[in-house]
C-alpha cells in the first residue's frame, strides 16, 4: 500500500448517523455522483440527503433503516471481493456505510448532507446544476 495513502486513513471518525430509512435515490456515473435520501415521514417533516462526490466504487443496500457513514481505514475495504483498493487515488476516502445488520463501502470523495421541507421527488440542493 502506498504510503502517502496510510498517513490520511489512520484516523477512524462518524461522518454521519441517522435511524431515519434511506434508500439510494440517484447515481449519475458520469459524474460519480450518489444520492442517499430519506423521506419525510409521519413523525418527521423533512427529508434528509446525503450526497457522495467522485465516486469510484461502492458496495450497498438499496434500502437502509438507520445508517450511520464513517471514514475508515484502507483495510476496511480489503475484506470487499470487488477488489476496490485497485481504484484507490490521491483525494480519495474509503467510507463504511450501514447500520447494525449490514455494512458496505463508498470509495469517493467528500460528503454532504441537508435536510429540508421539500418533497421526496424535488432536486437536491446538494446536486451540482
Amino acid at each position: 500500500m502506498d504510503s502517502r495513502f496510510r498517513i490520511r486513513f489512520d484516523i477512524v471518525k462518524t461522518i454521519y448517523n441517522s435511524e431515519r430509512k434511506f434508500v439510494i435515490f440517484s447515481y449519475d456515473a458520469s459524474h460519480g455522483v450518489l444520492l442517499l435520501r430519506s423521506a419525510k415521514t409521519t413523525s418527521s417533516d423533512t427529508r434528509c440527503d446525503v450526497v457522495f462526490s467522485d465516486v469510484r466504487a461502492m458496495e450497498l443496500r438499496i434500502s437502509s433503516d438507520g445508517i450511520t457513514i464513517s471514514e475508515v481505514e484502507l483495510a476496511h475495504l480489503e475484506t470487499f471481493k470487488s477488489s476496490p483498493l485497485d481504484l484507490m487515488e490521491e483525494g480519495l476516502v474509503a467510507y463504511k456505510v450501514g447500520n447494525d445488520t449490514w455494512s458496505g463501502f463508498v470509495l469517493g470523495g467528500i460528503v454532504t448532507t441537508a435536510e429540508d421541507y421539500e418533497d421526496f421527488f424535488e432536486r437536491s440542493p446538494l446536486l451540482p446544476t
